[in-house]
């Protein structure tokens, strides 16, 4: 259970550095996960307006999600990866107290004064 919480909460915070480094540009990742960012040059040559001009457009959506199209949320994925695992290192903490509050019971000794 503890080697378990641990793993976890390792899994938890190697997210939240990657989600931190692809969201917000910063953290000790950013510069090994930094997004290429367009060149001005490039934006204002004809080739940039005339490719600009030609894009797809995307059809606004009433319900504003736009789940599996391109251009979505950078790191999204990453995100609801580290919610689950942020949930599950919660369900395991309270599960892990629940467990010693029932050991000490059952055993009637004081398993966290021990610990």
């Amino acid at each position: 259970m503890v080697v378990t919480l641990l793993l976890v909460l390792a899994a938890t915070t190697g997210t939240g550095m990657v989600t931190l480094a692809v969201c917000e540009g910063e953290g000790p990742l950013a510069p090994f996960m930094a997004t290429a960012a367009p060149s001005h040059a490039a934006a204002d040559s004809t080739i940039g307006a005339a490719a600009r001009a030609l894009a797809p457009i995307r059809p606004a959506r009433a319900d504003g999600e736009d789940e599996g199209r391109a251009g979505a949320e950078p790191g999204r994925e990453i995100k609801e990866l580290l919610e689950v695992l942020a949930n599950l290192a919660l369900v395991l903490v309270l599960a892990h107290i629940a467990e010693v509050a029932l050991a000490s019971f059952a055993h009637r000794e004081n398993l966290p004064r021990a610990m």
